[in-house]
């Protein structure tokens, strides 16, 4: 039986392609990169640190993502809670426990979550110094299992990625796609089964999890 549900946050609740696409932008003219729209960057790579990798040299690279991620920190404006989200978790946390599982640092946490309106709502938080290791290692979704007080088959951990799903099987925990997501189309293309449309979709696959 499902115990506990632990979400991903970056393209499950929060929407951050536009201030992901303007980080990126900013940077284009200054290393001579493509411009990219976000129909060409879903088509043909993972993630903006990915475009780096795979067009520039790697201390290049690493640079480059540095001032995308300077950038972006300063465009935390245009994120956007995805409608339906909040409520969806409120009602879900009067019936088991909830963790949120993401790279951030605690210090964003503490200022971002109160912004986007999800703070008191999750009863662990697992952030970058709680998990150094990235997706889809299972450190962060195990570290949330011992943090609950459950075993990882108890818990069903939901993201929009592949490599979430990866590590939701790298953990022994189950997964629950986030197909509304940045990332979600990727779920289908990759054949993970238990895909939901929308948050209503989300909570009828998790009840039906959690009665089992």
């Amino acid at each position: 039986m499902i115990k506990a549900v632990a979400f991903d946050l970056d393209g499950t609740l929060i929407d951050s392609t536009d201030a992901n696409l303007e980080a990126y932008e900013q940077i284009v003219q200054h290393w001579n990169l493509a411009p990219l729209s976000v129909a060409e960057f879903r088509k043909e790579y993972e993630s903006y640190a990915s475009v780096f990798e795979q067009t520039l040299e790697k201390d290049q690279a690493r640079i480059a993502r540095e001032l995308w991620e300077e950038n972006f920190s300063k465009l935390k404006g245009m994120i956007r809670v995805y409608g339906g989200a909040a409520s969806m978790l409120k009602r879900l946390g009067s019936q088991c426990k909830l963790a949120l599982v993401t790279q951030a640092t605690n210090e964003d946490m503490k200022e971002d979550l109160p912004r986007y309106g999800l703070a008191g709502i999750f009863d662990v938080l697992v952030t970058r110094e709680k998990a150094l290791k990235l997706k889809p290692d299972p450190q962060a979704l195990l570290e949330a299992c011992r943090e609950l007080a459950i075993q990882p088959q108890e818990l069903l951990y939901v993201g929009d990625d592949v490599n979430d799903a990866k590590m939701a099987a790298n953990a022994g925990s189950l997964f629950a796609g986030a197909g509304w997501g940045e990332n979600g189309y990727r779920l289908a293309q990759a054949g993970i089964k238990r895909v939901a449309r929308d948050f209503s979709e989300l909570e009828t696959i998790i009840h039906t999890l959690r009665s089992k």
